[in-house]
């Protein structure tokens, strides 16, 4: 967790990338591309800068690039199909489109059941010869992903950015990329917002709002979310819960017990013996906080979701 803007490799083909991952909590992180979220689980919550959204299976979420976001699942975890796409995908058809940005991100409030689900179809179809990769797997690819972007301009409300907002927002980014970065290197030390107004040269409340406003937390929340990512990993390594308090930044082991409520819904002692247990057992670990699933398991739950696509006018106009 070195940086909360997530680097996106296109490992496979350019400009995108497609996976499968099982989550139980990710902290607020943002990333340059376009993130599609389809939730194959029956909940995935998504806390975005201002809002929060929750969707059921079969729900599908899009994330504009640099929207700062964090995903919770119930219980049991989300296991969430996500696709991310480069906004320079888009210039390579039209130099504007590159700052084009969607004006909705959970598609049920702008598209029909049936006009969704066709879209679901269509998502899956893509990820499914994305991951198997079969000869001319570039090519097919590609044509679905045309079709993908298609359809969604066509039906989801969007709109351009101006070069001076574009700059704006990459302005916003680079200071929500310095305040991420000075909480991780210092989440061990006694950190008060003041701390991070002064480095940043603004106004106690200037920096309240703005945090607010980009991470819809606090900001004693925020970096109670980096504490605990790495109280997770002292706790396994066997020290005892003060010594883990003191050296992931919680000041008393309480504080520690509360956030394991939160945000695994369990103790530290019982998420450590879960975590025990499943490793004897060499199952997945559901506990973790993601996972990404291996190739074969990706397959295995995107072969049943298949539908016929119809023809190019039927998946597209929905005629």
């Amino acid at each position: 967790m070195k940086e909360e803007i997530e680097v996106v490799h296109h490992q496979h083909l350019d400009y995108m990338n497609i996976f499968i991952v099982h989550i139980n909590y990710r902290n607020p992180h943002l990333h340059r591309d376009f993130e599609i979220c389809l939730n194959l689980s029956e909940k995935a919550i998504f806390g975005l800068q201002s809002r929060t959204e929750t969707l059921h299976k079969g729900d599908m979420i899009i994330l504009n690039p640099n929207e700062t976001h964090e995903i919770k699942g119930d219980r049991a975890g989300a296991t969430i199909l996500i696709a991310q796409l480069s906004p320079r995908y888009l210039r390579t058809v039209f130099p504007g489109l590159g700052r084009l940005l969607f004006n909705k991100v959970n598609l049920k409030e702008v598209l029909s059941p049936h006009v969704l689900q066709n879209l679901n179809n269509l998502f899956i179809e893509m990820a499914y010869q994305y991951l198997i990769r079969q000869e001319g797997w570039q090519l097919l690819c590609r044509s679905l992903v045309d079709s993908f972007v298609f359809f969604m301009m066509r039906h989801i409300p969007y709109h351009i950015l101006s070069e001076e907002e574009w700059d704006s927002m990459k302005m916003r980014i680079d200071r929500m990329n310095r305040i991420m970065n000075f909480v991780e290197e210092n989440h061990f030390r006694k950190l008060l917002l003041s701390d991070v107004a002064e480095r940043e040269g603004l106004t106690l409340s200037y920096l309240s709002h703005f945090f607010k406003d980009n991470l819809n937390l606090t900001f004693q929340d925020y970096v109670s979310s980096v504490r605990f990512q790495y109280a997770k990993k002292l706790i396994l390594s066997g020290k005892r819960l003060i010594d883990v308090s003191i050296e992931s930044g919680f000041s008393d082991s309480r504080y520690l017990t509360k956030a394991f409520l939160k945000y695994e819904g369990c103790t530290p002692a019982q998420y450590k013996q879960k975590q025990n247990k499943n490793e004897q057992n060499n199952n997945k670990n559901i506990y973790a906080s993601e996972e990404f699933l291996q190739l074969k398991d990706s397959l295995e739950i995107l072969k049943p979701l298949r539908r016929p696509l119809g023809t190019f006018y039927d998946i597209v106009f929905n005629v």
